[in-house]
Parts: structure tokens; C-alpha cells; sequence
């Protein structure tokens, strides 16, 4: 399953994660830090994005299982009420 928000998420993540790594060693550039300000409010967005689009990934499975079920459960009771009628 390709994700283009997950996908963007790990590439801002990693790309954050440089810019601390950069920081242990030196003292960051006022952009540097505000890149990483930027990364960090903009990930919070994307992740509230990406489990909201698993929700509804889910809810939409659900009713599709849901109504395979409804629909195997139908010709489950069609075949119940045929043998009932053969033993008659």
C-alpha cells in the first residue's frame, strides 16, 4: 500500500533528524532551526492526515466486509430455507 502522506512524513522525519544530527555538532544557522521548527508543525498536520485517511481506509473495508458477510449470510439462509423445504 503506497501512501503519499506516509511517504512525505518519513521524508520530512528523516530530514529533521539530519538537522539534529548536524546540531550535535555544531551550532545551527537561524534557517537551519527554523527548517526544524517548520518540519515539526508540519509533521504534526501530516500525521493527524495519515490516521485519518487509515480511519477511513478501515471504515471503508469494514462496510465491504460487512457487506460480503450480508450478502454470504443471505445465501447461507437461502440454502437453509431450500434443504428445509427438500426434508419436507
Amino acid at each position: 500500500m503506497e501512501n503519499g502522506t506516509f511517504q512525505t512524513i518519513l521524508q520530512l522525519s528523516d530530514e529533521r533528524f539530519q538537522l539534529y544530527l548536524l546540531a550535535g555538532h555544531q551550532r545551527l544557522l537561524p534557517n537551519q532551526q527554523g527548517r526544524i521548527d517548520e518540519i515539526t508543525g508540519r509533521l504534526a498536520t501530516l500525521w493527524d492526515q495519515y490516521r485519518r485517511e487509515l480511519a477511513a481506509d478501515s471504515h471503508e473495508t469494514r462496510e465491504r466486509l460487512a457487506a460480503q458477510s450480508r450478502y454470504n449470510m443471505s445465501e447461507v439462509r437461502r440454502a437453509l430455507t431450500e434443504e428445509d423445504r427438500k426434508a419436507a
